[in-house]
């Protein structure tokens, strides 16, 4: 099986100027997206950094994993040091190195490195610009990250139609078109930075639109009707492709008008989300024959969920839940599974007002028998587990 590191193996010393944006380059980009760039790359988009430069600062930065046994007093110690800069994946430290050593990325420029995080406003953004040999520009959207609060956004898709990030990467998008006026443009992202990638290029000026060569979503959710029904979209789905495991939970969310390809992963369930277990060969991600069931019926009783609740209930749903989170003081979800957080979570559900306890059981309620409705035999669970799942 190959994946984007034999990629990068294999093609990594073809320039863009030989060889142009393939569709395995998207998925190297959206991986590339998630590596702490913060104070490496300017803000700037007039200000450009080799990306192979960057990396390689970052490669001094970031603790590298030792392939020595550590002795249970080093275990500790590690544990109470918290390094400055960290990678959020395992297996970016092996995609750090392969940049370096690839010609094809490493020798592209960055710039306009932005990342936002705003509790207030329940924003998480992050965005990036590389640079081509060819002078084209590719504008890349990171994903959700382990905040709180950038899961909270995610959240908030399903009954708001336009978000805070959504706002900044349409401006960033103009800004971006503006600093490179004569260059094509590739837009792409992961996850939320998928949807972000979309939403940008469906509400920026026609006059960007017109410039963008293509719009790639790996695996990110969609949006409510009210969003699809204005007239940007229209103007560029045809250059839109979203990409999705077998299994996708994320990227069925919502609606999508544009087409879809599956692509096989190695992973399970929700890990096949994770953008380097998707199989690669020959520059092109390997299709699989479609989405399997248990992913279809996420999908059935999601979208029948939704469908079920007012965007009113939807949006007191949604703050009743973060309102109960965030009572755990934890601003990631690392934190949040730890002892003293699931404790203070379990206390904040005792303590919800009467409306929203009424809320929350009326949602359990209509998610349920939207996924009886779902189920192909229209049976749900067990008598035992029924029982179980009520209490």
């Amino acid at each position: 099986m190959s994946d984007l590191y034999d990629y990068l193996g294999w093609r990594g010393d073809i320039s863009f100027s030989d060889l142009g944006v393939c569709e395995a380059d998207y998925i190297v980009f959206c991986a590339i997206s998630y590596l702490p760039f913060d104070g490496l790359v300017s803000e700037d988009l007039q200000t450009p950094v080799r990306l192979g430069d960057a990396i390689k600062r970052m490669r001094e930065l970031v603790p590298q994993p030792s392939k020595q046994k550590k002795t249970k007093k080093a275990k500790d110690v590690a544990e109470k040091e918290t390094p400055d800069r960290e990678y959020m994946f395992k297996g970016d430290d092996r995609l750090t190195e392969l940049i370096t050593d690839s010609p094809r990325f490493a020798d592209i420029e960055m710039s306009g490195f932005v990342n936002r995080i705003d509790t207030g406003s329940q924003k998480q953004f992050c965005a990036m610009t590389y640079r081509l040999p060819t002078g084209d520009i590719v504008v890349n959207f990171r994903g959700t990250d382990d905040t709180i609060v950038g899961w909270k956004e995610d959240f908030n898709m399903g009954f708001m139609s336009e978000l805070p990030s959504q706002k900044d990467a349409v401006e960033y998008l103009s800004e971006a078109a503006g600093a490179f006026p004569r260059s094509k443009i590739y837009v792409c992202g992961h996850s939320k930075g998928g949807n972000l990638a979309m939403y940008s290029a469906f509400f920026c000026s026609a006059k960007v639109q017109r410039r963008i060569v293509s719009v790639r979503n790996l695996d990110g959710p969609g949006f409510i009707e009210e969003v699809l029904e204005k007239e940007g979209p229209k103007g560029i789905l045809g250059r839109t492709k979203t990409y999705v495991p077998q299994s996708s939970v994320v990227g069925m969310l919502l609606s999508h008008e544009e087409p879809y390809h599956v692509v096989h992963s190695t992973n399970y369930a929700l890990m096949q989300h994770k953008l380097n277990s998707w199989e690669i060969r020959r520059g092109e991600p390997v299709g699989d024959e479609g989405t399997t069931n248990s992913s279809q019926l996420i999908d059935r009783t999601l979208k029948q969920w939704v469908s079920e609740m007012s965007i009113e209930q939807r949006g007191k749903l949604i703050d009743g839940i973060y309102e109960v989170v965030s009572t755990a003081d934890a601003k990631t979800l690392s934190e949040l599974t730890k002892g003293k957080s699931t404790v203070a979570i379990i206390k904040a559900m005792s303590k919800l007002d009467d409306e929203k306890k009424v809320l929350f059981r009326t949602a359990y309620k209509i998610f349920k028998e939207s996924l009886k409705q779902s189920l192909p035999t229209g049976k749900l669970f067990s008598s035992s587990a029924r029982k179980t799942a009520d209490t």
